[in-house]
């Protein structure tokens, strides 16, 4: 019978294991973990450096860099067709407000067409001469188009609407100019008062109408924003010229009116209208629609005091500019600033977005007011 051999190894082990303990021999420990990496250890926080603000600039006010250079300037010209009396009151009234910086005024002022025609000489000849230049918008987009107008979004006008403002700051309404109906209250009756424009194309009023001879924007807004058609403006006309004598100059034919020697004049500006029925004359004027023109100021592109005009504009657009042009009986562009009798319930605005356009009208008013 065969005997079966049982192994040795396993005990042999087993009894060095039990001497190694009794020696204090200690056993091998577990592997541990590999130490965490730097990528992925919490990172220690750097001291954090708090940016200084920029400084803060309040609504429609300049920025300080801007102020400073307008000091160092110490002047600003304008070139403006406001009339000798209201342009001089602007100038003062400027002057008084900006002492504070120590900026004064030069002005310079004519009537638009010649103001400009000035304005293009000088900057042809390489002698820019003014820092703003402030006039009509038809006789300053001459300037514009010519590239002698820098673009600036004047902070003071940001919340004047798309109509009155050019969307890249080449251009800014300051005054505007209603153009409206204005009648003699003693040779018409209130009943009689024309509504519209069309309303002096009416027979009944031949030989009773004057018209001031070069009011050629008043044709282009009804042409462009009324009417939308340039040929239904010009049978207006057409019609309208029957029963009306031409009278050069706004100002003197409004004088005419009020003499007698007109029932209606198709044109007048409502702010010397009111000015006139204020003092007690006997005139009124159209308030259910008007054509309204734009005047304002451009930053005149290599300007000698560039700064210093800025300032003027801004202050010009500003509440406080704005009061100065309501105070003269004129219609500030600025929302608010107006007297609110001289605005229309119909505005049909024209300005330097519908220059381009006004050569074929005039073209056309010389060949029929005459």
């Amino acid at each position: 019978m065969r005997t079966r051999r049982t192994s040795t190894v396993p005990v042999l082990l087993a009894v060095i294991a039990l001497l190694a303990a009794a020696c204090g021999g200690t056993a091998q420990p577990a592997p541990t973990a590999a130490p965490t990496s730097a990528a992925t250890a919490k990172p220690t926080t750097a001291p954090t450096t708090v940016p200084t603000a920029a400084p803060t600039v309040a609504a429609g006010e300049l920025d300080a860099d801007t102020i400073a250079k307008a000091k160092a300037e110490g002047t600003v010209v304008l070139y403006t067709s406001l009339s000798s009396s209201d342009s001089k009151k602007v100038g003062d009234t400027f002057a008084a407000s900006a002492k504070a910086y120590g900026i004064k005024i030069t002005v310079n002022r004519k009537s638009s067409e010649s103001l400009v025609t000035q304005f293009m000489t000088e900057a042809k000849a390489g002698k820019v001469l003014a820092d703003v230049l402030e006039t009509g918008g038809i006789d300053l987009f001459q300037a514009i188009k010519a590239g002698y107008v820098d673009p600036w979004k004047v902070p003071a006008a940001s919340g004047f609407p798309a109509d009155l403002k050019d969307a890249n700051g080449v251009w800014h309404a300051a005054r505007l100019g209603v153009e409206t109906i204005a009648w003699n209250t003693t040779a018409v009756k209130a009943a009689d008062a024309p509504k519209s424009f069309e309303d002096l194309a009416d027979p009944k009023w031949k030989g009773k109408c004057l018209i001031e001879a070069n009011d050629v924007e008043v044709l282009l807004g009804l042409g462009e924003r009324k009417y939308k058609d340039p040929a239904k403006a010009q049978a207006l006309l057409t019609r309208t010229m029957a029963n009306c004598t031409p009278s050069d100059g706004h100002t003197e034919t409004l004088d005419k009116l009020i003499a007698g020697q007109g029932a209606v004049f198709w044109g007048a500006h409502a702010h010397s209208t009111e000015q006139k029925k204020a003092a007690g004359a006997p005139v009124d004027y159209m308030t259910t629609e008007g054509v309204v023109t734009i005047d304002g100021p451009g930053l005149v592109k290599g300007a000698p005091h560039p700064n210093a005009g800025k300032v003027f504009v801004n202050w010009y657009l500003s509440a406080e500019g704005q009061k100065v042009l309501a105070d003269l009986f004129r219609v500030p562009a600025r929302p608010g600033a107006a007297n609110e009798k001289l605005l229309p319930k119909t505005i049909y605005y024209t300005g330097p977005t519908l220059a381009e356009k006004f050569p074929a009208y005039q073209e056309f008013w010389k060949k029929t007011v005459k």
